[in-house]
């Protein structure tokens, strides 16, 4: 079965990949930057003709027939090590509602933890939203998972909409499903507070999925940014990688600027009230000034490009 999920991850990239590279004006894809290069599973490999169609409403407008899919190593599905969190319960999947969020037959609706899909919108899906919704109805319905959410019991545990968030195995192979997902490169990672456990597995294999240039890394719109150039990505979700050129401490504030005037130039603030969090992870916010590190967050304008940090888990300390 997780063969044949895959097949359906290459058509339905290919048809994402020649739509976008219309619309971006890219010009054609060379071989090294198909998302669809991973063809087999456990030794067996993958056939363009063995290919099922892709689901309706995935043939994006303009699009041209997709690409035949290169040969490459297996892919291994991905597993972790859960002893940060809590396994609640075992359940079996029933539907798959979008890319973020399925229902369980004993425990309703569940929210997968630590992701975000950059075209997600409740309303019109964009290709890689589709294309994951599609992966995971072949991947779990009607599928025994286990389900872990955080030790805290006070908070974590459901979001504001009253849905249960976590991170879900399947039961037969031990394959853990955010993994896949951050591992094709139809997701990337998106922790909060509340939920920060599993950020640095996943962060691995997100850096796989971006140095193969799988799914979203295919594309510039979605490339981890300079601190040059996050001005021009503002009011969106973003990665910022680069230098902290000065790090300082004003009115309880941490700010860790990334350029020589502070007022024009990419920012990163750190407020009293999660400065505690840092401490509590032995991260001194302080000593990173000199080194490169890797930052997400919603990018905003205040002084030039900013992004307000509120956990040691979106920051990634690339060189000492």
């Amino acid at each position: 079965m997780m063969h044949q999920i895959l097949i359906h991850f290459c058509v339905l990239a290919s048809i994402f990949l020649t739509s976008h590279a219309q619309a971006q004006h890219m010009g054609t894809h060379s071989k090294q930057n198909a998302m669809g290069h991973i063809d087999k599973v456990q030794g067996n490999r993958a056939k363009a003709d063995d290919a099922p169609q892709a689901p309706k409403g995935s043939d994006l407008p303009g699009a041209q027939a997709p690409a035949p899919i290169p040969a490459a190593d297996a892919l291994e599905l991905p597993q972790a090590d859960f002893t940060p969190l809590r396994q609640d319960r075992n359940d079996r999947i029933l539907d798959i509602i979008d890319p973020l969020t399925i229902r369980g037959e004993k425990i309703g609706i569940i929210r997968l933890s630590g992701l975000d899909i950059p075209d997600y919108n409740p309303y019109q899906q964009g290709p890689l939203a589709e294309s994951a919704a599609y992966i995971l109805r072949d991947m779990l319905s009607d599928t025994p998972v286990r389900l872990y959410h955080t030790r805290d019991k006070t908070t974590g545990r459901k979001n504001r909409m009253n849905q249960s968030l976590y991170h879900v195995v399947i039961a037969d192979s031990e394959s853990w499903v955010q993994g896949i997902l951050v591992r094709l490169g139809l997701a990337r990672v998106r922790t909060d507070p509340s939920t920060p456990e599993m950020a640095r597995d996943l962060y691995t294999l997100e850096t796989q999925a971006r140095e193969e240039k799988l799914g979203l890394w295919a594309f510039d719109h979605y490339k981890v940014l300079s601190p040059d150039e996050a001005s021009a990505h503002l009011n969106t979700f973003a990665i910022v990688e680069g230098k902290v050129v000065s790090a300082a401490r004003k009115q309880n504030n941490i700010y860790l600027n990334f350029g020589q005037n502070w007022r024009e130039d990419f920012t990163i603030q750190v407020k009293p009230i999660n400065a505690r969090r840092f401490d509590a992870a032995g991260i001194n916010l302080l000593n990173l000034n000199g080194q490169t590190i890797r930052v997400r967050g919603w990018l905003q304008s205040y002084n030039g490009p900013y992004i307000e940090i509120d956990h040691p888990e979106r920051i990634e300390i690339i060189s000492p």
